[in-house]
């Protein structure tokens, strides 16, 4: 099944174990429902069981996961991203996308192929970027933003790229 990344376990959280978990898409409530949840990184992948979810006033997410009882044993934890099936993971919103879904569209202008995203980054304060391939060579980082980027037809896989120059 397809997984999508929604989440990273970023530091231990009180003293019996419970992380603080930054949601990728801002979103919490989807998280309540998990019972287990992949988690890796580059040199580990493991399955957690979660036993408790809780979400912070300021926002953010806590959860408790079965074996880490203390900030010790739990810090190992550290740095996991979270993977969850796609139909538990947060629904989109009009306008948004999961990085994955955005990942092997076909840059278009005026119907012609000119790239294709390999993958998305953030790019600071001018939001997120779209890393641009030709022939397996990088061209560009395009910013995703209106006036560079048009119409994302993720069902085609095609995203309109306004401005072909930046491909220069």
């Amino acid at each position: 099944m397809d997984k999508l990344a929604v989440g990273k376990i970023a530091k231990p959280f009180g003293v019996h174990g419970w992380m603080k978990v930054l949601s990728y898409s801002g979103e919490t409530g989807h998280f309540g429902q998990l019972k287990s949840i992949a988690a890796s990184d580059a040199n580990r992948s493991m399955t957690l069981l979660v036993e408790g979810f809780k979400d912070q006033q300021d926002g953010s997410l806590i959860m408790k996961f079965r074996s880490y009882d203390s900030p010790e044993t739990a810090r190992i934890l550290c740095g996991l991203e979270l993977l969850v099936p796609r139909d538990q993971a947060a629904p989109c919103k009009s306008g948004e996308y999961y990085y994955a879904d955005l990942a092997g569209c076909k840059l278009v202008h005026e119907g012609r192929e000119l790239a294709e995203v390999r993958g998305v980054m953030e790019g600071g304060v001018s939001g997120f970027l779209l890393e641009a391939v030709r022939d397996g060579v990088q061209l560009a980082l395009i910013p995703f933003q209106d006036p560079f980027i048009g119409d994302v037809d993720i069902g085609k896989r095609t995203i309109e790229l306004r401005t072909p120059w930046v491909l220069d």
